[in-house]
């Protein structure tokens, strides 16, 4: 029994020479071989050894000091002013109930550390109470005893922490630990293994984890609360003044972790996407790791022979999660020029998140895209399996950023587009793919786009309406979409036929690239207006099997829009407007059978009406068309450019209608062109290489009535298969037929269009025959002279010159018959 016991000014080196030895090391040898040889020695004893009683009152450790050498790591550490008091250790039985009170503080490589608490070391139970309090450690000192590489480095950490340990082991019962308080970090700095211009991986200003239990024996850890300030990543990767993780619970034998809820607010993400599309994020790789590629097997395997205990799955549950006032950029390098993409995350709130089976997720989002747009989303989201419904209301969505994501059009510029849509979006997770289906509305307002080779408009619309859009995409079944109804106001298209020959339509995909060290392929042969046609020929029919897809759009509806078309082919130039063109198209579908109703008004040059009708099937393997169209009033001397290239002439005066029909099946075309042109004047003779040599005024008059106007039927047939069609080619070849006809048998024409004597239309008026010998006609030539007369006079234009013709052996023959019947008859008289 002591009363006191006081050391002071105790002095202890101690020297690591090697990995797992000490200058010490000796003597924990000799002591562990005395222990073992004194076990041996209570075996052999008949009685066991009565336990000596004991008792020590106020011991104290003053002034004490430790220097620790280590010579591998090349690191002294010291530990300084160690004070401890232990009031009394003792296995008296008076003494048993009473707790010790120790102390201890000390300073540990400068920084200050104290322990105080209470034990029963003697009792059953080995109850230890522990407050453990220290404060700026730095933590850089003891990582590099850290058994396992670390995949980062830390550069700065200051650690503290304020703990309550309790310990007991009652006797047939396993040991508990638990451990209560806080633990905090401080200037916080971690950086790749390898060298890095980006600077560090992370900073943190603080890092403060409130600990309501931690159990380690049993591997629980119940947090009250996990929060890091003043959070910055990479470069410009995340900055966020705060982030907060509550009710945080770890269970590492059950693989179960659940956090009561997440939160932060006003934060800042900055993604940048390199030129290859790849995303430019933080690396953690050291010199001298083998590539990602060559560890990839490795992996593999690794994760392939790790046990999965228990289930194999970690259950994880975030009751809630929310963020507020976050703006996300993301810099697309990939696109030239390179785009800025902007989000503000006003709100984002979830509940139950959860990877256990069937477990369904509430997220709540109101979203700011770029400028003026806004996302507002409302969702229940499973992960395993992957399934959410999503409510979305997206509004003013600018389109123009998603443009240089379109390089199939490199010529066009969409110099303004902003898109909405409101409706509900499924996802679903099938073991052959991802179901997906939406059903809402959806608009596109304000759309621009313009040819960036003429810097002319192409393509406008005020505004762009689909109501009750259906839309359904699943593994091994048709796509399916239907639209009710679309509602385009103000539509503007432009067609431009080029001074080159080729439509600018032709022209929007640019031109081809070629390789570096490859061939070029050949110019194609200068191209006219007929070959450019050819090449703008109605689709033909599909070579390979279409993909099966089921579509249906109910009812399309026009409003004030136009069509604007320019020929700058022709000198001089010519332009045509379709404008005010209002109507509808209903019951589009890809159903085979299925045809839809054309129904279109317009006006020609704001003067001539348009209209348009008929039914049409464009959306099934293979075109189906049956339309109706006409025009009237349609001012002939606009189209003077035309008719002085290929006529020689131009127009001063006319007018035109037209009634056409078309009708396409089985690649099939056949169509009337009913025309009348009234009024039809031609100026002066114009000389031009492309002109036709035939007598085109001769023609005109043919065509012409009394009345001064032309009535034509043409008739037009052809395939889609051949690479050859072009509509324009086979009306133009139509009316060079007519012509040529017209002028090489006027007489045949005439006869057709006074119907032909006896009603015998086509037959040819160029003669009239008399009987040899005989001046009187008969009737077959008198019908004739009938239908020539009645041409004539619908023809006043035209003037008639006869040529007489006399065959002298058969007129002579005759009459000389005829004279000598005379002189018999006179004679009988």
């Amino acid at each position: 029994m002591f009363d006191s016991l006081t050391l002071s000014g105790l002095r202890v080196s101690i020297v690591r020479d090697r990995d797992n030895h000490y200058n010490f090391s000796d003597i924990l040898e000799r002591l562990a071989r005395d222990a073992q040889t004194s076990a041996v020695r209570k075996k052999q004893k008949d009685k066991p050894e009565q336990k000596q009683k004991f008792s020590v009152s106020n011991i104290r450790f003053t002034d004490a000091r430790l220097d620790i050498d280590d010579q591998p790591k090349r690191a002294r550490h010291q530990v300084s002013e160690i004070n401890l008091s232990v009031p009394f250790v003792s296995n008296l039985p008076t003494h048993l109930k009473e707790f010790v009170q120790p102390a201890f503080s000390a300073k540990v490589n400068g920084a200050q550390f104290q322990l105080a608490g209470e034990t029963k070391p003697f009792e059953n139970s080995l109850e230890t109470h522990l407050n453990l309090d220290f404060d700026r450690v730095d933590v850089r000192k003891y990582l590099e005893y850290s058994p396992v590489a670390l995949p980062v480095k830390v550069d700065s950490t200051l650690a503290g922490a304020k703990l309550r340990i309790v310990f007991t082991q009652t006797q047939g019962n396993d040991p508990t630990v638990h451990i209560t308080g806080r633990v905090s970090l401080r200037d916080i700095r971690i950086s790749p293994t390898a060298p890095s211009v980006d600077g560090p991986l992370a900073r943190l200003a603080g890092l403060d984890v409130d600990i309501k239990l931690i159990d380690p024996i049993a591997q629980t850890f119940d947090l009250t609360s996990v929060r890091a300030h003043d959070i910055s990543a990479g470069k410009e990767l995340l900055r966020t003044p705060a982030l907060e993780a509550r009710g945080v619970t770890l269970d590492l034998l059950h693989r179960r972790l659940v956090v009561a809820e997440v939160l932060s607010e006003q934060g800042k993400v900055a993604l940048k996407r390199a030129r290859d599309g790849s995303f430019e994020l933080p690396s953690l790789g050291s010199p001298g790791q083998p590539s990602a590629d060559a560890s990839a097997p490795a992996a593999a395997a690794a994760d392939a022979e790790t046990p999965t205990g228990g289930e194999g799955e970690w259950l994880v549950l975030v009751n809630k999660f929310s963020l507020a006032g976050y703006n996300v950029s993301v810099l697309d390098a990939s696109v030239t020029p390179a785009l800025t993409h902007r989000v503000a995350i006003t709100s984002l709130a979830a509940e139950n998140i959860s990877s256990e089976k069937g477990a369904k997720a509430a997220i709540q989002a109101q979203l700011g895209i770029n400028r003026n747009g806004s996302l507002a989303l409302t969702s229940t989201v499973s992960i395993n399996p992957l399934a959410a419904t999503v409510q979305i209301d997206a509004r003013r969505i600018d389109l123009t950023p998603l443009r240089a994501y379109i390089t199939q059009f490199p010529n066009v510029k969409l110099v303004s587009a902003v898109a909405g849509t409101k409706g509900t979006l499924g996802v679903r997770e099938q073991p052959n793919g991802m179901h997906i289906t939406y059903a809402g509305a959806a608009d596109v307002a304000q759309l621009a786009a313009i040819d960036t080779k003429s810097n002319d408009d192409l393509l406008k619309w005020e505004a762009l309406k689909l109501a009750d859009v259906a839309f359904e995409s699943a593994p091994d079944a048709p796509l399916s979409l239907t639209v009710a109804s679309v509602a385009l106001d103000n539509f503007y298209s432009r067609l431009v036929l080029n001074a080159d020959g080729k439509f600018n339509l032709q022209e929007l995909k640019g031109e081809a690239r070629v390789a570096p060290g490859s061939t070029p392929p050949p110019a194609p042969p200068p191209q006219g207006p007929a070959t450019a046609i050819k090449t703008a020929k109605l689709p033909a029919s599909p070579a390979a099997e279409t993909p099966p897809r089921n579509v249906r759009i109910d009812k399309i509806v026009f409003t004030n829009s136009r069509l604007d078309f320019s020929d700058f082919f022709i000198k001089p130039n010519y332009s045509a407007d379709l404008g005010e063109l209002e109507g509808t198209i209903t019951g589009l579908s890809s159903q085979p059978e299925a045809r839809a109703v054309i129904d279109l008004k317009g006006s020609y040059a704001r003067t001539a009406p348009v209209a348009i009708n008929g039914t049409i099937n464009p959306l099934r393997g293979d075109l189906f068309l049956d339309i109706k169209a006409n025009g009237r009033d349609i001012d002939l001397p606009a189209l003077t450019a035309y008719s002085v290239k290929y006529a020689g002439y131009g127009i001063t005066q006319g007018k035109l209608a037209l009634d056409v029909s078309y009708h396409i099946e089985n690649g099939k075309l056949a169509a009337q062109n009913k025309v009348m042109i009234a009024q039809l004047t031609f100026g002066e003779h114009v000389d031009g290489p492309d002109a036709t040599k035939l007598p085109l005024l001769f023609a005109v008059s043919l065509l012409k009535n009394s009345k001064g106007e032309i009535e034509l039927n043409l008739p037009v047939t052809g395939s889609l298969d051949d690479p050859q069609f072009g509509i324009g080619a086979l009306v133009g070849k139509v009316v060079v037929n007519l012509l040529t006809k017209a002028v090489t048998s006027p007489f045949r024409l005439l006869a057709a269009i006074a119907g032909g004597s006896d009603g015998k239309a086509g037959e040819d008026l160029a003669y009239v025959e008399f009987e040899y010998g005989s001046p009187t006609l008969t009737p077959a030539a008198q019908a004739k002279l009938r239908t020539l007369v009645k041409a004539l006079q619908e023809r006043p234009a035209l003037k008639l010159e006869i040529a007489p013709r006399v065959d002298p052996e058969q007129d002579l023959a005759a009459l000389k018959k005829a004279v000598l019947q005379r002189i018999i008859k006179a004679a009988k008289r």
